[in-house]
């Protein structure tokens, strides 16, 4: 039976039969996604193949971050053999798309920040039932920059000297990640993945998708992928201003400390995306994420100015110099 077939016997048993079947723009990653429009009004179906997604994992994560009361979509039906979900429909209107027409930023991104002050000032009884965001995860994630993005910037191997190196180096700094306190970290938060729910107030207007990745870890996680999108710049005013407020709301937390764990946040998210976008231009050949490298490039070497990174900025100096980073605009042009 064709994935065609599963996915529309699926909508059918669950009252769908009837309606229109969109298929909507698809990202990155394996999930596809379809908008179910009838008389009764709409759904979202997300179609995420086993064994590649776990639509079972997603549902137990969907149900720790609506405890929190932040605006996940519902879960009106669930195959998870086959990995089928039909979901509540939060619409079009992305904090991105906002901002693409007009939006006001700083109202935008108050609104993120204030979900994420509200998340963290509760509890964390509920978020321990997410995976952890422990060594063995950030050491798979920042092995995409050895792995994909330095043989794309130049032909050198690394001995396996310098990478063991390279994992020791991080292992020993993901340390200063514990300094903060540690909660449910969604791990994608970022515009495109925060909806506009229209004529809804408080937290219920931020509707937020695209969790599946959720993990227990430190707080300035999605902090810095909110604060240094991949995709498009952020004004630094807005930067500062959404850090202190934050802050405002955690006096409690050593000034010094946060420091240290953004800017190591930031460093490991900027390798890990780094490490991405190569991969997707040479493994998927989708070779229009290049034009992301050089920002991303920026905020990994702002990060390791920081002095508790000085270990990894001078392994990067050594093995990755400036005038090879340099040769990503080259890369965007072939």
């Amino acid at each position: 039976m064709t994935r065609d077939v599963k996915r529309q016997e699926f909508i059918a048993a669950h009252g769908w039969a009837d309606a229109t079947c969109v298929p909507l723009r698809q990202d990155a990653s394996a999930r596809r996604y379809y908008r179910l429009s009838a008389a009764k009004g709409t759904r979202i179906v997300m179609d995420a193949a086993p064994p590649f997604e776990e639509t079972s994992a997603f549902a137990a994560k969907q149900k720790i971050f609506a405890t929190y009361g932040w605006a996940v979509p519902e879960i009106s039906a669930a195959d998870f053999g086959n990995g089928f979900l039909l979901l509540e429909d939060f619409g079009d209107h992305s904090f991105a798309d906002r901002l693409a027409h007009g939006g006001d930023a700083a109202e935008f991104y108050f609104m993120a920040i204030d979900n994420l002050i509200h998340l963290h000032r509760q509890s964390a009884t509920a978020a321990r039932g997410l995976p952890q965001l422990g060594v063995a995860r950030l050491t798979y994630l920042v092995s995409w920059l050895i792995e994909w993005y330095v043989p794309l910037v130049q032909p050198e191997t690394l001995s396996r000297v310098i990478r063991e190196e390279f994992f020791d180096i991080w292992t020993a700094q993901y340390a200063v990640l514990e300094r903060v306190p540690q909660h449910a970290c969604h791990l994608d938060y970022q515009f495109h993945n925060l909806m506009d729910r229209a004529g809804k107030t408080g937290l219920a207007r931020v509707g937020i998708l695209d969790f599946q990745d959720a993990a227990f870890g430190p707080v300035v996680a999605d902090l810095v992928l909110l604060l240094e999108n991949a995709r498009a710049e952020v004004p630094p005013a807005i930067v500062t201003a959404c850090i202190e407020r934050y802050l405002a709301a955690f006096p409690q937390i050593n000034r010094a400390d946060f420091d240290a764990a953004f800017a190591t946040a930031s460093a490991h998210n900027a390798a890990r995306i780094l490490g991405l976008f190569a991969r997707l231009k040479i493994r998927d050949g989708k070779g229009q994420y290049l034009q992301h490298l050089p920002r991303n490039l920026r905020y990994f070497e702002n990060s390791l100015r920081h002095p508790s990174l000085s270990a990894i900025r001078q392994w990067f100096d050594t093995y990755v110099p400036p005038e090879k980073r340099l040769a990503i605009a080259e890369l965007r042009a072939a």
